[in-house]
C-alpha cells in the first residue's frame, strides 16, 4: 500500500474523529445511532415514522459494510487505523483503475442514501446542514455546500458525490472541493 500524505492523513482523520460522536477513540454502532436519533428529534419524527425507519436503514447497510471493509480483527468497532487503512485501500486502488473501486462505490451509494433524506435523489443545502449538525460540526453549511455542489443545481447528485469522494481520497490541492464533503470542513 502507498502511504498517504500529511493533508490526506488529515482529512481522513478528521473524518473518524467527527464520526466517533461517543468520543471513545473508536466507531461503534452507538456512533451511528446517535446521528439518525439527532435527525429524528430535528425532524420530530415518531419512532414508527417510515423516514426514520429507512435512515435507519440505511446508516445500518453503511455501517454493516464499514464493518466488513475495515474491522480487520473483527471485534465489531473499527480504529482510527483501520479506518486509515481504507482509505489508503481506496486510494491504491483509484490509482491503479483511474477510477473509485466498485466496493467503495457501493459504501459512498449507501451513505447517498442515508444523507438524501427525503429520498428524491440528491441531498439538498438542507440535509447536508442536518448532517453536519449530527456530528457536531461547526462548519458553515452553507460555504460548504457551495463547494459541494459541482454543477451548481442546487443538489448533490450521486455523480457528484463519486467525483467528490474521489477528490477526497486523491486530492493533495486543499482547495479541492471533495475536502469540505464529510464534515463541511478538513
Amino acid at each position: 500500500m502507498a502511504l498517504v500524505s500529511e493533508l490526506q492523513l488529515r482529512k481522513f482523520s478528521t473524518v473518524f474523529y467527527f464520526l466517533d460522536r461517543n468520543k471513545n477513540q473508536v466507531l461503534d454502532w452507538e456512533d451511528f445511532c446517535r446521528g439518525v436519533y439527532f435527525i429524528r428529534k430535528e425532524r420530530g419524527w415518531s419512532d414508527s415514522d417510515p423516514r426514520l425507519l429507512n435512515l435507519l436503514q440505511a446508516y445500518e447497510a453503511y455501517w454493516q459494510k464499514m464493518l466488513a471493509l475495515c474491522d480487520e480483527d473483527e471485534n465489531g468497532v473499527i480504529t482510527l487505523y483501520e479506518f486509515l487503512r481504507l482509505h489508503e485501500q481506496v486510494a491504491d486502488e483509484i490509482r491503479e483503475s483511474g477510477r473509485v473501486p466498485p466496493w467503495a462505490l457501493q459504501l459512498f451509494q449507501d451513505t447517498h442514501r442515508a444523507l438524501d433524506i427525503d429520498g428524491d435523489g440528491s441531498i439538498t443545502q438542507d440535509e447536508y446542514a442536518l448532517h453536519l449538525r449530527s456530528i457536531d460540526s461547526d462548519a458553515d453549511p452553507r460555504a460548504a455546500f457551495l463547494r459541494l455542489d459541482l454543477n451548481h443545481d442546487g443538489g448533490i447528485d450521486i455523480a457528484e458525490l463519486e467525483q467528490l469522494y474521489q477528490q477526497f481520497i486523491m486530492s493533495n490541492d486543499p482547495n479541492s472541493s471533495g475536502n469540505w464533503l464529510w464534515v463541511g470542513k478538513y
